[in-house]
């Protein structure tokens, strides 16, 4: 499955503390209101409290600063990959298109060159992979981000359309990283990267 990632994680409890804080703050603002009201400046001394959640909240709007910031750094440096789900019945089975490569089971797809469009970086690759020409503009249905082996980054968009959609036989292309290519009738049963896995758990038909 998909995980958050530790920037989610991270920014989620800094929200969560921040929201803590803020509620704090408004509360002890009112309550030093109300004695300032009825005491005068004898009890200014509370406003410690208030000085101290100030502080704190501000420290929290920094790490979130930074948080942001380190976010999208991150985001410069990641790679788009784009992959095309598609399945098809034949009889009573659910087939699902599925390539070789680099040890696993994936969709046929990949990395974005410069310049291109998501759409065109999906239309390239399956060419460049099975041969097949992609007759239509396909959704996205899902993106997601996920870590290689290695720590590489990698933003997946996942693309999808009907097996008529394709034109052409899958075929092996000569000098490609593709080792081979299945209509899987059980493809959990293969060894798929997560995001396939995910995928196909998610949004496949049985």
């Amino acid at each position: 499955m998909i995980t958050e990632t530790h920037e989610q994680r991270t920014r989620e409890q800094l929200l969560t503390k921040r929201e803590e804080i803020s509620k704090a703050l408004e509360t002890e603002w009112k309550e030093y209101g109300y004695a300032w009201a009825i005491y005068g400046s004898e009890l200014a001394g509370s406003s410690d409290s208030i000085r101290n959640l100030e502080r704190e909240l501000n420290a929290v709007d920094e790490a979130l600063a930074a948080l942001t910031k380190q976010e999208e750094e991150r985001k410069k440096s990641m790679c788009d990959v784009a992959g095309l789900f598609v399945q098809k019945r034949e009889g009573a089975v659910m087939r699902t298109l599925l390539v070789f490569k680099k040890g696993y089971w994936f969709f046929p797809g990949g990395k974005r060159e410069e310049g291109e469009s998501l759409h065109e970086t999906l239309a390239r690759e399956v060419y460049e992979e099975l041969g097949l020409i992609v007759c239509c503009i396909p959704p996205v249905i899902h993106t997601g981000e996920f870590a290689a082996i290695g720590g590489t980054e990698y933003r997946f968009h996942t693309f999808t359309c009907r097996p008529e959609h394709l034109s052409g036989v899958p075929t092996l292309r000569p000098g490609d990283t593709v080792k081979n290519w299945v209509w899987a009738d059980k493809p959990l049963e293969l060894n798929l990267t997560k995001h396939a896995r995910f995928i196909i758990e998610m949004f496949g038909k049985e």
